[in-house]
């Protein structure tokens, strides 16, 4: 039996951003989207990701700040993020872009990685999702939920092999 790939479980309609959109704009495209982050995309080449939790740790000032759940890590906690110097509260949103907080440190695999390996990763890592790239071009994303919607499907005995 075929083990499943990272090609075979794949969201393909990833949300995607420009790394200029300012933070209120990647508000709009969120809500709209009903999603909670997107990959970073500059010349079809994936640079990173960002979810509503950077958007958080961004407008809100630090002292203000409480612990949120991030899109793309979870366990591991915080990832370390280039950013730009604080802005007063009511313009942080309009100035800031998405490449000043977006993530960099991004976690793929090839669209032939096994689903097995995958899952061991996520494991291992502590996070929920992973980006299916060849090269830096994005293919689609990997969840936790996927990998479980998969091992809950009988026609993918294949899985647990």
């Amino acid at each position: 039996m075929k083990s499943l790939r990272a090609v075979d479980v794949m969201r393909r309609n990833v949300p995607v951003v420009s790394p200029d959109l300012t933070v209120r704009e990647l508000e709009g495209f969120l809500a709209s989207e009903g999603a909670f982050g997107a990959a970073v995309v500059r010349d079809e080449h994936v640079v990173g990701v960002v979810s509503s939790a950077e958007i958080q740790r961004a407008v809100t000032p630090q002292e203000a700040a409480a612990p949120v759940r991030d899109f793309y890590t979870d366990l591991v906690g915080e990832v370390p993020r280039e950013g730009a110097a604080p802005l007063d509260a009511e313009s942080r949103a309009d100035e800031l872009c998405v490449r000043d907080i977006m993530t960099t440190s991004l976690i793929v695999v090839p669209p032939d990685h096994s689903v097995r390996d995958i899952a061991r990763g996520l494991l291992a890592g502590g996070v929920h999702r992973v980006l299916v790239t060849e090269g830096r071009r994005l293919l689609g994303l990997v969840t936790t939920l996927d990998l479980v919607r998969v091992a809950a499907e009988s026609r993918h005995a294949g899985f647990a092999a």
